[in-house]
């Protein structure tokens, strides 16, 4: 069985990492079958390990290819001269050209054995296939519990989720990501169908667009606005003006003076 995108595999005594995320799955004609992953446990790039070094943990089943070529151009990950895609019928080879890299012709596979996998819909199905454990591991900190706990080790995000596993990014695209509003965290996630997200909380989902859409977060720029309240728009600080230029206040009227008592003289007339 080949993996494809959005599979998550274990390694075998790999000392940088235990568990990772298949992007893409290459054939090459002198070594055989390799897979790119994105590490789960450890903040690093995408790495390339040979599939006699990992073993499968979850896999995924694409409907067809059209369907994955879909999901992988909406996430934002283009196709490279030597992959080799499978979906649940049909399998192909991406080919260089001139004009960039391009399907080659379709093939069929076998049909799968279990009635699991016979999707209809565009989400690929998880399909485990030996339960997650975490594997013993130098990066890995203690074991997971029912709700996720995190902690900053330096530069690195550490965080533990029930579902996700040992998860580690790093901590300034970590913070990044929960400057986004938690509606733009789900629209980035949801463009990788193959994640695991519902009813994860915030922290989670900071996590995993840090580690998988690291080039899609936009960084907060120097002049953030205020955040909006919850009753009105944003508040503004307003400047009391210069003294100097406040203007003067305007004087109370003076009460009239009170008439004399006593009448002036008449001077009698011609």
């Amino acid at each position: 069985m080949i993996l494809t995108t959005g599979a998550v595999v274990r390694t075998i005594d790999d000392p940088r990492f235990a568990t990772g995320t298949v992007l893409r799955a290459f054939d090459r004609p002198n070594s055989g079958i390799h897979y790119e992953i994105q590490p789960h446990d450890a903040p690093l790039p995408p790495v390339l390990l040979h599939v006699g070094d990992v073993v499968p943990v979850r896999s995924t089943a694409w409907p067809t290819l059209q369907h994955l070529l879909d999901a992988r151009a909406t996430a934002g990950l283009p196709l490279q001269p030597g992959e080799l895609l499978t979906a649940v019928r049909e399998a192909a080879s991406i080919l260089d050209s001139p004009d960039g890299p391009r399907l080659g012709r379709p093939f069929p596979v076998a049909h799968p054995a279990s009635p699991a996998l016979n999707p209809t819909g565009q989400t690929p199905i998880a399909v485990d296939t030996t339960p997650l454990h975490p594997a013993s591991h130098p990066h890995q900190g203690h074991k997971t519990g029912q709700a996720p706990t995190l902690r900053q080790i330096g530069d690195t995000i550490a965080l533990d989720d029930p579902v996700h596993g040992h998860l580690e990014v790093p901590a300034d695209l970590f913070h990044t990501a929960l400057r986004h509003h938690p509606t733009d965290l789900d629209a980035l996630l949801t463009r990788r169908p193959w994640l695991l997200t519902t009813n994860r909380p915030l922290l989670v989902k900071a996590a995993l667009a840090a580690q998988h859409a690291a080039t899609d977060l936009t960084p907060p720029t120097d002049h953030q606005p205020s955040a909006p309240s919850a009753d009105g728009p944003p508040l503004r600080l307003v400047r009391p003006p210069d003294a100097s230029h406040r203007p003067h206040p305007t004087p109370e009227p003076t009460t009239p003076p009170e008439p004399p008592t006593t009448a002036p003289p008449l001077e009698p007339g011609p």
